[in-house]
């Protein structure tokens, strides 16, 4: 085996990963059951094979339009999970994690709710975080629509919203936007 390239994933993986797909597409478990899948989730989630982790991200927004304030919650805390661990191209291509960070402004809630706003918009920065992580080019050009989101959360009239909204503009402007201008420079010298 030596000289053999390891595994990017474990070998076990595509087998939880299906385990839990069909716990998430199962109606007849209820709500419990649901809710102990994401837990999990939540931890393992970037260890999946890419085709699963599709399969797994169209299932949580699948749930999420159940409008279930709990389910929701526990589906951004999954969607954190995977992008605050920076994974490989291998597990989350690109164009995946833009297409994740588009379909999640569908359920970004009201500016007045101020705890899932709050959520929604860690889960975002932390998307877009990776997404620069991997691709400075496909973040320069979703970029513009969360800072534009962010500067119209200003507008919500409550300080936890609109100091999390200039929390996440700081980060974003600092780590994708200044990691763009430090790439820009050294190409020219």
């Amino acid at each position: 085996m030596k000289g053999e390239n390891p595994p990017q994933y474990h070998p076990a993986t595509p087998y939880i990963a299906k385990f839990c797909i069909g716990q998430l597409d199962s109606e007849s478990d209820g709500i419990t059951n649901v809710l102990h899948v994401l837990a999990l989730l939540k931890d393992i989630f970037h260890h999946l094979p890419k085709i699963h982790v599709k399969t797994i991200s169209e299932s949580l927004l699948k749930l999420m339009t159940m409008k279930n304030v709990l389910v929701t919650s526990c589906c951004l805390q999954t969607f954190h999970g995977l992008f605050v661990s920076r994974p490989s191209e291998a597990i989350l291509p690109v164009q995946r994690n833009g297409q994740i960070i588009t379909a999640l402004y569908d359920y970004q809630p009201p500016a007045t709710d101020t705890q899932p706003t709050l959520a929604w918009l860690t889960v975002m920065q932390e998307a877009y975080l990776n997404l620069a992580h991997n691709s400075l080019n496909l973040c320069a050009v979703l970029l513009p629509r969360i800072l534009n989101t962010c500067s119209q959360l200003w507008l919500s009239g409550k300080s936890e919203v609109m100091s999390g909204s200039s929390h996440t503009m700081k980060i974003l402007l600092q780590d994708c936007v200044g990691k763009m201008c430090e790439t820009k420079k050294s190409i020219e010298t």
